[in-house]
């Protein structure tokens, strides 16, 4: 505070009257850029001349009533009772803008959940596709053991070691290619 900085080598000092936090102007995602924040009005360039006039001004207002239309009628009207000619344009609430620039993340997201909700549903599939086949190639099998006295639970469990193990095996794999 109280430094002076200057645009390029020939333009004039302005001292530092203030400091901001960050300004993130195209989303979170994006690392904010570095930003100087100059009086209103005319701006002059490096040779003194007045070289550019700022035509646009975003303000922030802070309100329990934000977002209403009365609200938003209170504000038109303080704005035009100073100029009636100049236009309000892009009124939103900073929970849109935030909504904004959060919605690419938003979107990846939910792609993410849809492809993984897929992915654990073709898992599922499959591996009840795998116990039900082996279970048919092993009808024989079953046949003979029930006519030799085994009890069902023990065959009904037979069958479910071994899905579990098949499925062990493939969350173990699966796990160890996500890590990598």
């Amino acid at each position: 505070m109280g430094k002076c900085v200057r645009v390029g080598t020939a333009g004039p000092w302005r001292e530092v009257i203030g400091v901001v936090g960050d300004v993130h102007e195209n989303g979170v995602h994006v690392e904010a850029p570095a930003t100087v924040y100059w009086r209103a009005g005319v701006q002059q360039d490096q040779e003194g001349a007045p070289s550019t006039v700022p035509r646009a001004v975003t303000f922030a207002i802070r309100s329990d009533r934000t977002g209403t239309e009365s609200f938003l009628g209170q504000i038109r009207e303080a704005v035009w009772a100073v100029n009636p000619n100049l236009p309000l344009s892009q009124v939103r609430t900073l929970a849109d803008v935030r909504a904004g620039s959060m919605a690419r993340t938003s979107f990846t997201l939910v792609m993410l959940a849809v492809s993984g909700s897929m992915a654990l549903a073709l898992g599922l599939i499959g591996v009840y596709g795998v116990i039900s086949y082996t279970v048919t190639q092993r009808t024989r099998e079953v046949g003979i053991r029930v006519a030799l006295g085994a009890k069902h639970g023990d065959v009904k469990g037979m069958f479910i070691r071994h899905g579990l193990t098949l499925t062990c095996a493939g969350v173990a794999i699966g796990l160890v290619a996500a890590i990598g």
